[in-house]
């Protein structure tokens, strides 16, 4: 399930009728970043068309553009490409939305070709960058759109028994006791790093969103 509300400024952006031409998401998870941002396409979209939500899913909306590497880059003809399918207004839809997944992957000259989408940004275009590390991106494309951190925990859902712990832990610290660092709950259980850190990093995040 994804989860709209990491972004729901943008919700609450688009209810105000003051959405940014482009925003820049650097994120730790791509799939789920662009799973998001078709959701949040979905919303600003809505009511322009009823059957907004299957082209966006079937990825056959013709207002909608995303924007993958060819091979190891993204390229100056795909930026081209871009400028010219969204030349006219959307039709199908409230806006012409693009998504460059993995923009930070743009070679110089796609990088370049970009900038008129930002230097000169029209009312019905509306642009979403997905990058695992913003740096990787011109600083003149990070300065021109609005930037965004989402993380994603990772799913645990499957783990059972990781759960109970969790359930267990909290339960612990709910009852006053001391279980910050705690040998008998979690250590006696877990030794491998990688594993100590996904539970503490999950106890965390239920701890403040959940629990």
């Amino acid at each position: 399930m994804v989860a709209v509300d990491k972004l729901d400024f943008i919700i609450k952006q688009n209810e105000k009728n003051k959405l940014s031409h482009a925003f820049l998401i650097e994120t730790n998870n791509l799939s789920m970043c662009l799973d998001d941002v078709k959701e949040i396409i979905k919303i600003i979209n809505k009511g322009s068309n009823e059957n907004i939500d299957k082209l966006i899913e079937s990825n056959s909306l013709p207002s909608l553009c995303i924007i993958e590497p060819e091979g190891m880059s993204i390229k100056k003809n795909q930026m081209e490409e871009l400028e010219n399918k969204f030349s006219t207004k959307p039709i199908y839809s409230k806006y012409n939305n693009y998504v460059i997944y993995n923009a930070d992957k743009m070679n110089e000259s796609a990088s370049n070709a970009i900038l008129k989408f930002l230097e000169e940004p029209e009312d019905n275009i509306i642009g979403f960058f997905i990058v695992n590390n913003k740096e990787n991106l011109l600083p003149t494309i990070r300065s021109r759109c609005e930037i965004v951190h989402v993380d994603y925990q990772e799913n645990i859902e499957d783990d059972r028994e990781m759960l109970e712990i969790i359930d267990e832990y909290l339960n612990e610290i709910e009852n006053g006791n001391n279980y910050l660092v705690n040998k008998e709950i979690i250590l006696s259980k877990y030794t491998e790093r990688v594993d100590i850190e996904k539970i503490f990093n999950t106890i965390f995040y239920y701890y403040l969103f959940i629990y």
